[in-house]
């Protein structure tokens, strides 16, 4: 028998496809919404026994979709479930306002979301009680969810506390300075005000940034949570294992990226760093940032014409620049248009037209910042939007990182804009050419797929203490015919290479038991072989790689490994004359 129609109010096509799967699997029928305003027209049209909203929705979010449900004759009667990320007493005291019969907080179990659903859809019959039912499901709500965040708590309390100490550090630090200053300027009275603003102001940025923090690392893991439950299910098709793979393996790429933003945040901050300037060809750089950048996001460039225009018409034409810290620069500036760019074009490239500069810059025909604003935008974790809006994600650093990186580098970053017309950010950089001319014929290297190479006549250690690492890197290169050796830590590595045996190359992991990959590296160099060794490191510090190869190594790749990386790295070291 058919069960009933339940329509869902979601605006991220991951928690939809979640959602709609676990309704329909119970044989419910489901429509969606891609916000309030449109759930509610296929309400009009298709009325059903149960409306399960998000709260956070642009153009009508969840509150303001049940209000109008609550308010209409034909639709007041239906129940609502509301999803949300927020469970302080404000929100839930809101959501009893506007007339929802019950919540949820994500991530919630499926077995949960299915016992509500059966409860709203099918209540027990009045007991004679004069207890408001709709009450006592919030009741029951609150209860469940305060049990589920308990454990959560606990843990974040601590983190929380940390925190808390290093901004006390922090404000104390900038009171004492603004203290000074009074004394200088006498003008305590007026110093003292705007040091208790400058308080109040950061105590607020905190607090934002750890609740945006929170449904940014959140709302991936929701996903990775959920479809891996899926992922095993045998009456999935390939095709369906396929989507939930690719949905997982988007949360874990942006997961990474918001740990990078904070890890190059405190690096940048800590001024551990120096700049590391190299010959570079810059119109086949910013190529291959264009390549890189468009095979990522592609899909969200359908609307979109993405290009980039040249400053020099000379391929081969080389200058000196920081290639790590500048392709972060144009990364973060290029996600930044792509965030506020819906349709119309993104543009980047250089101009060589200010005397000793070399000027990068990224346009957009995106919504604009209004003029007020810009002053605010390069300040840390501001937002230009309000959080309950959730219309642009990220944590509120990626700007903040730009600018501290271009001033790192010796250069400076200015912002045109109009609302409604788009932006346009401008890094100047010191100019400096080569002493010496990269050799104009000198192609590029080319990368391999691993199905086109053969690789039968050499050997590899993998020097790894992780099985499901070890595991990953075999299949990696199984198709390249490569003979693979496994060593569980640097003691063990450094013996599989006395003993006799030839070996191409080494994989060296850099922290192992027993024995470190640095030590192991220091006496498998010692040895006089000429075996080249590869670091595979899980620390992603710019001035990790320096380290790195300073003791000797040939090469870093930094963990999570990509294939088309490792294949590259490979390939270099075995085309080199002496290992061919």
């Amino acid at each position: 028998m058919k069960k009933e129609l339940i329509i869902i109010a979601e605006d991220s096509t991951t928690q939809a496809e979640m959602l709609t799967s676990i309704l329909e699997n119970q044989g419910y029928s489901v429509l969606r919404g891609e916000n309030g305003k449109e759930a509610f027209n296929l309400a009009v049209k298709n009325p059903p026994a149960l409306f399960i909203s998000d709260v956070m929705m642009p153009e009508m979010d969840g509150y303001e979709l049940c209000k109008a449900i609550k308010v209409d004759p034909s639709l007041q009667e239906i129940p609502v479930l509301l999803l949300t990320t927020l469970s302080s007493p404000k929100d839930l005291i809101r959501g009893l306002q506007v007339g929802a019969e019950s919540y949820l907080v994500k991530p919630y179990e499926e077995r949960e979301l299915l016992d509500w659903v059966e409860k709203l859809l099918h209540p027990q019959k009045d007991s004679g009680t004069s207890f408001n039912p709709r009450l006592e499901n919030f009741l029951i709500s609150t209860y469940q969810t305060a049990m589920q965040k308990n454990s959560e708590l606990k843990s974040a309390q601590q983190q929380l506390h940390e925190l808390n100490l290093q901004l006390k550090q922090k404000v104390s630090e900038q009171t004492k300075s603004l203290r000074e200053e009074i004394e200088e300027k006498k003008t305590i009275g007026i110093e003292l005000k705007k040091a208790k603003e400058i308080a109040e102001q950061a105590d607020r940025l905190k607090s934002a940034f750890l609740n945006n923090l929170s449904h940014e690392i959140r709302t991936p893991m929701n996903a990775i949570l959920g479809f891996s439950t899926f992922i095993g299910d045998p009456d999935i098709t390939p095709e369906e294992r396929d989507e939930f793979a690719g949905h997982i393996a988007t949360g874990c790429t942006n997961l990474l990226g918001i740990i990078d933003s904070i890890v190059d945040l405190s690096v940048i901050e800590s001024e551990s760093i120096e700049p590391n300037l190299t010959e570079c060809r810059i119109n086949q750089f910013l190529k291959s940032i264009r390549d890189e950048f468009t095979e990522r996001e592609k899909h969200q460039m359908d609307n979109l014409l993405f290009q980039f225009l040249a400053g020099e018409k000379d391929d081969q034409f080389a200058i000196l620049i920081d290639q790590a810290r500048t392709k972060k620069v144009l990364i973060n500036l290029l996600k930044n248009a792509l965030k506020f760019t819906e349709s119309g074009f993104i543009e980047f490239g250089y101009t060589l037209d200010k005397p000793g500069f070399v000027e990068l810059f990224v346009r957009d025909s995106g919504t604009g910042i209004p003029h007020d604003k810009i002053h605010l935008i390069f300040d840390k974790f501001i937002k230009l939007e309000e959080f309950h809006t959730k219309k642009y994600s990220g944590t509120g650093v990626g700007l903040t990182i730009t600018k501290k990186l271009v001033e790192f580098l010796g250069g400076t970053i200015r912002v045109r804009s109009t609302v409604g017309e788009g932006s346009e950010f401008t890094v100047s950089l010191p100019l400096t050419l080569p002493e010496i001319v990269l050799e104009k014929n000198l192609p590029p290297i080319e990368k391999k797929a691993g199905e086109e190479l053969n690789w039968s006549n050499k050997r590899v250690l993998v020097a790894e203490d992780v099985e499901s690492n070890f595991m990953l890197i075999e299949h990696l290169l199984k198709k390249t015919h490569i003979e693979i050796l496994w060593a569980k830590n640097g003691k063990e590595a450094v013996e599989m290479c006395s003993n006799g045996r030839t070996i191409d190359l080494i994989l060296m992991d850099i922290q192992m038991p027993v024995m470190d990959g640095y030590t192991a590296a220091e006496q498998i160099l010692k040895m006089g072989k000429g075996i080249p060794i590869v670091a595979q490191t899980a620390y992603a510090l710019s001035h990790d790689e320096e380290h790195v190869l300073e003791a000797g190594f040939s090469d870093l790749i930094t963990k999570p490994i990509k294939a088309a990386d490792l294949m590259e790295k490979i390939t270099r070291i075995f085309d080199e004359p002496d290992n061919k």
